[in-house]
């Protein structure tokens, strides 16, 4: 499943599809799926801000850490997402910031005290992991691995503000439905690093698939795909009656089921990167819950 490597000439034809994926607006729109699934199972009401801030943040972050990608290989890019963020590096840069700025601007002016706070560690962890990337070039921390990290800090993203408002007052199930989105998180971006091993060996870029290997992380997502699965079905059978979880949970193994479909099937998946815009696009599902 060897990628090709990337033709200048591709990047001149690319349409509007392809470049709201590249640009990772559809990340970005997934984070308002993410936050109505939030706001659905936690049962709060949401500021305006929230669902402005969100999207804002993580578009600034996921630019950041593609802009880093980009400016590493530059014109050996094998990805058209690398070589888009080398080319438009300075344009990107200048956005990300604006928009990084908008974000903490917003929460400081109308977010309570422990939102900022909440919002400043999380934003602390983002910056570590980003200067520990930086400085080890040659090296691979078990503790700041890429696909866990940003898993964490998606989810915590999405679901910190709405459980702060909850007082932290969630029942199990509501708690396990929170775990099961990070599992759910942290398999998509395995899979993708899956999907990208041969692109991220010879791009030297690092990864916890390259670290364990793709046949160990094979059966890692076989048994994560397995288990959340189980644990889907139990809480959709179990909440069938419940009408304001039974939803949630459907949404939940919808999501799950099309990430499995992706690892079923590679070989149809990894043309023309279907794999990515399917698995990013399952975050936009939720958005039906406001519906």
């Amino acid at each position: 499943m060897e990628q090709q490597p990337l033709c200048r000439e591709n990047i001149k034809h690319i349409s509007w599809i392809d470049k709201f994926h590249i640009l990772s607006l559809d990340i970005a729109l997934g984070t308002l799926g993410g936050g109505a699934l939030a706001k659905t199972v936690t049962q709060v009401s949401l500021p305006l801000t929230y669902w402005i801030i969100l999207p804002l943040t993580v578009w600034a972050i996921y630019t950041t850490d593609h802009l880093i990608d980009g400016l590493k290989v530059k014109e050996n890019a094998k990805t058209l997402r690398h070589y888009f963020h080398y080319i438009h590096a300075k344009k990107l840069a200048v956005a990300g910031a604006l928009s990084a700025t908008i974000a903490i601007s917003l929460a400081i002016a109308y977010f309570n005290i422990l939102l900022i706070y909440f919002g400043l560690g999380l934003g602390m962890v983002v910056l570590l992991y980003f200067v520990v990337i930086k400085i080890s070039e040659n090296k691979q921390y078990w503790l700041f691995q890429k696909e866990f990290t940003i898993a964490f800090a998606y989810t915590a993203g999405i679901w910190g503000a709405p459980v702060i408002i909850a007082h932290f007052n969630l029942n199990l199930i509501e708690w396990l439905m929170i775990g099961v989105f990070f599992l759910i998180a942290l398999s998509n971006l395995l899979l993708f690093s899956w999907f990208e091993y041969d692109v991220d060996k010879n791009s030297n870029f690092k990864s916890f698939v390259r670290m364990i290997g793709k046949q160990n992380t094979t059966v890692i997502l076989r048994y994560v795909f397995l288990t959340v699965l189980i644990v889907e079905l139990t809480l959709t059978v179990k909440l069938f009656n419940d009408a304001g979880n039974t939803a949630p949970a459907i949404i939940l193994l919808m999501m799950t089921v099309v990430l499995s479909t992706l690892f079923l099937a590679p070989k149809f998946f990894v043309k023309k990167h279907k794999y990515r815009f399917a698995g990013d696009c399952i975050f936009i599902l939720p958005i039906m819950l406001l519906i």
